[in-house]
């Protein structure tokens, strides 16, 4: 077994940790877990755009058991290298794309030869991409983040994989009871707001995000009310609305006469309390995504017992349908249609597409729905249990803890092949 006299030292690649993307949190959740352990120190390195501090540095929590690497990309061969000389990795992990880690595959061979690689592993749709086979062999272990992911780990025969989706802290994404939940709308959306009906946004806004198709789902939505009505609901979005991925939200706010209808805050710059007080005061969160890996603000909203108008795509529905359970939190939309899309890094991903007006129709059905019985409207659709329902399926306790258990059992499988001479070193 490991010896416990020196710490485990693993690196990582990834957006940086401490930043806000959905990959960033994940791994950081992971790297807090093990730092706690006491057994593990970790260098990250640390991917991001427009990155001004170029300067290595500590985790100050983590005295010196936490280092963060700037560097302007995933897969600089002579970072690897230097890392791996230098460092002495005991296993390396990283998350997002495999096109973002061309230069690794090909060297794959002399890093394996070293320390084990594990890769967190992410991919939207079927077809099985029968093109990134080799890249999937070129590490020891796919943590598979949705059942997709799984079922391609499967059909191309890795040797090692687990379905490991994501998972967000507890206590951070909470039910805020009932009676309290004016003062919150009127506190964020102003006092005409505090008992409207209200739908929420928190995603990027890009083009696979399809922002566009929900506000036009809204628009609809809106339109189709009696005229008294409509002053009764509002679409709050947290996103940023001119993301050079995305379209221009104020425009389309303002051409398709929705101003005071919408309200915008900047995506990425909500606190977590901000977060949990948006995801309660809403009365669903929609989410027309036409391929999503995970979805974080799926689970998110779950966990707030907030329902969720969502797209049959990737991980959403995963998160969206509890099969034990035999239950659909919210409401889930087939696709209405289909598309083979591609590139020269990705020959061929469905596209999975939604029709907004169909959207629409589902917001004025949770909308009916809710003029009944306010009070009993959430735990009609999703509620505490649903709460309780991601709980149990994306524990983010249980996940970090076998991810610390794939790291261990991993670097013990690399010993045992080394010195069964199943693995030639090669010179780095």
């Amino acid at each position: 077994m490991i010896e416990q006299k020196d710490k485990i030292k693993i690196v990582t690649f990834s957006d940086i940790p401490i930043s806000i993307s959905g990959v960033a949190n994940q791994t950081r959740f992971i790297i807090e877990h093990l730092l706690k352990t006491g057994r593990f120190k970790v260098i990250s390195v640390s991917v991001a755009m427009n990155i001004q501090n170029m300067q290595n540095g500590f985790v100050q929590e983590y005295d010196k058991d936490w280092l963060i690497i700037p560097s302007q990309r995933y897969d600089d061969p002579s970072l690897w290298r230097q890392l791996i000389d230098i460092e002495k990795p005991d296993i390396i992990y990283f998350m997002t794309d495999p096109r973002f880690y061309e230069e690794y595959f090909r060297i794959s061979d002399e890093i394996r030869s070293v320390c084990p690689v594990i890769y967190n592993a992410i991919w939207d749709n079927m077809p099985v991409p029968t093109y990134n086979k080799s890249k999937y062999l070129s590490v020891d272990f796919l943590g598979c983040i949705n059942k997709v992911m799984f079922e391609i780990a499967k059909a191309l025969e890795h040797p090692s994989f687990k379905y490991l989706p994501h998972g967000v802290p507890k206590d951070d994404f909470k039910i805020i009871e009932y009676g309290k939940l004016s003062e919150v709308r009127g506190k964020h959306l102003g006092a005409d707001k505090k008992d409207s009906f209200v739908v929420f946004y928190n995603s990027r806004n890009a083009l696979r995000k399809r922002t566009g198709n929900c506000i036009m789902a809204f628009k609809e939505f809106l339109e189709g009310l009696p005229t008294e009505e409509r002053k009764n609901v509002f679409f709050a979005m947290n996103t940023p609305p001119k993301d050079p991925e995305g379209q221009d939200l104020y425009r389309l706010i303002e051409d398709f006469g929705l101003k005071g209808k919408i309200g915008i805050s900047e995506g990425g710059k909500s606190s977590k309390e901000q977060m949990l007080d948006f995801y309660n005061l809403a009365h669903v969160t929609m989410i027309q995504s036409s391929e999503e890996g995970f979805g974080l603000s799926c689970l998110e909203s779950l966990m707030c017992g907030t329902p969720v108008l969502a797209g049959a795509t990737g991980g959403i529905t995963d998160q969206m349908v509890d099969e034990e359970l035999g239950k659909t939190w919210g409401i889930l939309m087939e696709p209405d249609a289909t598309t083979l899309l591609g590139s020269q890094q990705v020959p061929y991903i469905y596209s999975h597409h939604f029709n907004y007006s169909k959207t629409a129709q589902h917001l004025r059905t949770l909308y009916e729905d809710w003029k009944k019985d306010k009070e009993g409207y959430k735990n009609r659709w999703a509620g505490a249990a649903a709460r309780e329902s991601c709980l149990r399926r994306f524990n983010l306790d249980e996940i970090c803890k076998t991810w610390e258990n794939v790291i261990l059992e991993q670097i013990e499988k690399h010993k045992e092949n080394k010195a069964n001479k199943k693995i030639q070193a090669i010179e780095v």
